[in-house]
């Protein structure tokens, strides 16, 4: 495949589709795409689709730099939601997902947020998740806790001066 890029498109050129070309592969595979056929083929597929549609201006390279860069970011904040996780876990260990109640909830927030509302809002939101997946995914349940919880007293503001400045 080397050689007949190379004779098709020219020395500079060939070199150029050649790198085109593994970036493609090493996309596929931190995507998941070299597990089988059709995972490869669905991949492929995808980032077809993505050349087309942004008209060649997000290529391979580009995807592999967001790739590259957004996993760096990608664990900073998988780390930050399993601590958020194990502080979740933690508080409603004594319970079964289908005890955990809106009172329940509020406590856990009112009683650990209660001055931060940015991160209250937070746990709510990432509690809404869990409950969502206990109810669709698991079946666990009917309702979730969280969407009859009233978040209007954890009102957040823009701060005038940053924290490190005051």
């Amino acid at each position: 495949m080397n050689f007949a890029n190379h004779a098709f498109f020219g020395e500079a050129e060939g070199a150029d589709n050649e790198r085109k070309f593994m970036d493609m592969l090493t996309v596929i595979e931190l995507r998941g795409g070299l597990e089988n056929k059709e995972k490869f083929e669905a991949q492929a597929n995808i980032v077809q689709q993505v050349i087309t549609a942004t008209g060649g201006r997000v290529g391979p390279n580009e995807w592999l730099n967001m790739i590259k860069t957004g996993g760096i970011a990608a664990k900073g904040l998988k780390d930050a939601y399993r601590r958020y996780l194990d502080v979740i876990a933690d508080e409603f260990e004594e319970f079964h997902a289908s005890q955990v109640t809106t009172k329940d909830c509020a406590g856990f927030l009112r009683d650990n947020f209660k001055n931060t509302p940015n991160t209250a809002k937070k746990y709510a939101a990432l509690i809404s998740r869990l409950f969502k997946f206990i109810i669709g995914e698991l079946g666990l349940r009917q309702d979730n806790p969280i969407d009859q919880l009233d978040m209007s007293s954890y009102k957040t503001g823009r701060r005038e001066v940053l924290a490190t400045h005051a």
